[in-house]
């Protein structure tokens, strides 16, 4: 092989393993963008049930103050 040939091929080889990273970050990317889609749903879901949470907490507190009160 003439180095000119050489040359080709390690340019050609080069160009092949950029395109490849290439198309491995953009794979990545996506991936990303679907796993912060789903963060933003189950965020949603675990501010909803924080609330849920609270007013049920704030409920037995007035249950229980309402049969304290029965009681005496």
């Amino acid at each position: 092989m003439s180095a000119m040939s050489v040359s080709w091929l390690v340019v050609g080889v080069s160009l092949c393993a950029v395109l490849v990273l290439a198309i491995l970050l953009w794979v990545q990317w996506l991936q990303c963008r679907h796993c912060n889609k789903e963060l933003d749903v189950l965020r949603d879901v675990q501010g909803r049930l924080g609330g849920v949470i609270q007013r049920l907490e704030q409920e037995n507190i007035e249950l229980a103050a309402g049969l304290r009160a029965e009681k005496r």
